[in-house]
Formats: structure tokens, C-alpha cells, sequence
């Protein structure tokens, strides 16, 4: 058999080509998603004159340290998480918790004075929120869940008014990163109301 050799130029073309496609499959574009808050015009209350001043911090949300990442984490059995390159979270997802409860809370209760980071003094504030997010879990084309304790305190942030565990489950209509998004907002906003709810019965 006569063996043909495979010129330099050739061998160089041919890896140059490969090398090029593999580039081009690892830099598929990003996608970026948020939170985001409760949209529907009405869902702002009308209430008492005497929680129009009342005032409001979101002063602690933590998260598992699996989800503390720009990368969006989805669940693919009970014991195994896949990370995706491709889909992530616009900035960080516990500021975008933070911001979506405070506006969700403004919304929700007659009052514009809810606050991140604390922008007022500590004794100005009525009620102080501290939420811990112990799942935040999206299987795709099924569910998202969502599992916090929450608490709330009065007297400046001094007394301990009530503590609770609350879970929700939204179903997802697609397989998809955005649904999986909307649906986590979704949860957040029950979330909210119940936070809501809990306030207005210690006015």
C-alpha cells in the first residue's frame, strides 16, 4: 500500500478548522434573566391612614450557597444539580430577592417606606424582615419550589412578633429558562402576601 503523506500546510488547515468550531460551540451567547416583581396595577392597596408612615426593612435574605452564583441552577434528580453556562441571573440573585420583596411589600401594603440596606435609622423602622431561603429549586418542564423561614420583628427591630416556615409550588407550562423564572417570581410574591398579611395584623 502507498502511503501518502499529509502536508504541513494541510494538517494545520484541517486542526485550524476544528479548532475554530470548537470556539464557535463555546461561545454560544448568554441569556440573562430577573426576578420580578408583582405587576398588576391593582394589587396596591388601600388601607389606614396610620400605615402610610409606618416603615419597613428587608434587613436579611440569605440563600443556599449553590444558588449564590450568576449561573442558573436547575434540579435534575433528588440529589444532583446541573449548573448551566448559558443562562444566568442578571446580577445577584439576593439583591434581586431583596428588591423584588421590598417592591412586592410596597405594593401590597399602603405604605412607600419599605427599604433595602437601611436608608433611615434604626429607630425609625417599624418592622424588620429577615428571610432565609432554604430551596429554590426548578425542575425543568415540571416544578419550581420554594422553601423560607421568614421572620418579623418589632419596637425598632427589638422584639420578635411572629416566625415562620412557608412553602409554595408553581407549576411550569414550558421547558423553559424564562418560565423558570416567572414562576420563581411567582413564589415570591406569595411570599409576600403572606409577609403582608401578617403586618397588617399588627396594626
Amino acid at each position: 500500500m502507498k502511503y501518502h503523506p499529509v502536508s504541513f500546510f494541510a494538517r494545520f488547515t484541517m486542526i485550524g478548522a476544528l479548532a475554530v468550531s470548537m470556539g464557535c460551540a463555546s461561545t454560544q451567547p448568554s441569556k440573562f434573566y430577573v426576578l420580578n416583581p408583582i405587576e398588576k396595577p391593582e394589587a396596591q392597596q388601600k388601607g389606614a391612614d396610620t400605615m402610610r408612615d409606618v416603615a419597613i426593612e428587608i434587613v436579611t435574605i440569605e440563600i443556599p450557597d449553590y444558588l449564590d452564583r450568576s449561573q442558573m441552577v436547575t434540579r435534575s434528580s433528588h440529589s444532583e444539580l446541573k449548573v448551566d453556562e448559558f443562562n444566568r441571573w442578571a446580577g445577584s440573585l439576593k439583591e434581586n430577592i431583596s428588591l423584588v420583596l421590598a417592591e412586592n411589600l410596597s405594593l401590597l401594603l399602603p405604605t412607600d417606606r419599605v427599604f433595602v440596606h437601611r436608608w433611615i435609622p434604626a429607630d425609625s423602622v417599624d418592622y424588620c424582615i429577615h428571610v432565609e431561603i432554604i430551596r429554590l429549586d426548578a425542575i425543568p418542564g415540571d416544578t419550581v419550589t420554594m422553601k423560607a423561614r421568614w421572620a418579623i420583628s418589632g419596637d425598632h427591630g427589638k422584639k420578635e412578633l411572629i416566625t415562620r416556615a412557608s412553602e409554595f409550588t408553581e407549576k411550569l407550562r414550558e421547558n423553559s429558562y424564562d418560565m423558570m423564572a416567572a414562576a420563581m417570581s411567582r413564589t415570591f410574591e406569595k411570599l409576600s402576601q403572606e409577609i403582608a398579611s401578617e403586618i397588617k395584623k399588627f396594626q
